[in-house]
């Protein structure tokens, strides 16, 4: 015979499920400010690439 269900073990199920996806929550934010933290870093030295790369058209130019 199947457990009855009373309001209190409900209860205790959707605090456990709130409990549960709040800290999903919380390392899903630690893996976003990761993501983005390295998607400065590579932003930054792309531009610094790209900036030698517009010296180095600019000499060319210089130099005809």
């Amino acid at each position: 015979m199947a457990k009855k269900m009373t309001l209190d073990n409900l209860a205790g199920m959707i605090q456990r499920g709130f409990a549960e996806t709040a800290k999903d929550f919380g390392n899903v934010k630690k893996d976003l400010t990761i993501l983005s933290e390295n998607n400065v870093r590579e932003h930054e030295e792309i531009m610094l690439c790209l900036n030698d790369v517009a010296h180095r058209f600019e000499l060319v130019e210089l130099q005809k």
